[in-house]
């Protein structure tokens, strides 16, 4: 899961499949943030203030470990994929069972707080959440039932399947889609997340 990254922008069509061994560590992962959430919501929440990828970020990020939330050996994994996971571990504790209304409305977040917006990985990050705003703006419904799905489930499969036309709508004309399942599935629930409560982790980061 170290690898796992990505383009926003690249010349060849978009590669949302994935292995066996990546599914379990995609699971491995999503046990491990839910059971640091239980142990540490203050210090999730204040991490997820940080923007993505930063030295910041990965401090918070270190400091969060606990060998009480891994069964055995040890957890190597990326930033962006323990953030994805604790977004989706925190969607879940505050959203599972509230139906979700459109979000089409709401104001406008600010993806580019904590960054100097200059640097190539900086605006990755920036332009996979703009692009997955869009998308989340579109078709909250399905990103709602994407971000209570087991991951590498049928649901999964069947939400990715539906967002489809939103994805390829949300692409400015003549660009293509390369990032990978798992990384897209992260971006879109951290937005729909964000869209709900209103976004009040773009502040704490800055403190």
């Amino acid at each position: 899961m170290a690898q796992d990254t990505g383009s926003l922008v690249r010349p060849e069509p978009a590669q949302l499949g994935e292995k066996a061994g990546e599914v379990a560590a995609r699971k491995t992962m999503a046990a491990y943030a839910i059971c640091l959430l239980k142990r540490n919501r203050g210090g999730v929440m204040f991490y997820l203030g940080t923007f993505p990828g930063g030295a910041d970020a990965n401090k918070r990020a270190a400091r969060l470990s606990v060998s009480d939330c891994i069964d055995n050996g040890s957890l190597q994994f990326s930033e962006s994929a323990f953030r994805g996971a604790a977004y989706q571990a925190l969607y879940r504790q505050e959203f599972a069972f509230k139906s979700v209304d459109s979000v089409a409305d709401r104001a406008s977040l600010d993806y580019t707080a904590g960054s100097d917006g200059t640097q190539e990985k900086d605006l990755q990050a920036i332009g996979l959440r703009q692009f997955s705003d869009c998308v989340v703006r579109a078709n909250p419904v399905v990103v709602h039932a994407l971000a209570i799905s087991v991951v590498g489930s049928g649901q999964e499969n069947s939400a990715f399947g539906t967002l489809a036309p939103n994805l390829s709508a949300c692409l400015p004309k003549g660009q293509t889609l390369a990032f990978s399942r798992n990384i897209l599935r992260n971006a879109l629930i951290e937005v729909l997340y964000r869209l709900r409560v209103s976004d009040p982790l773009s502040k704490q980061g800055q403190k």
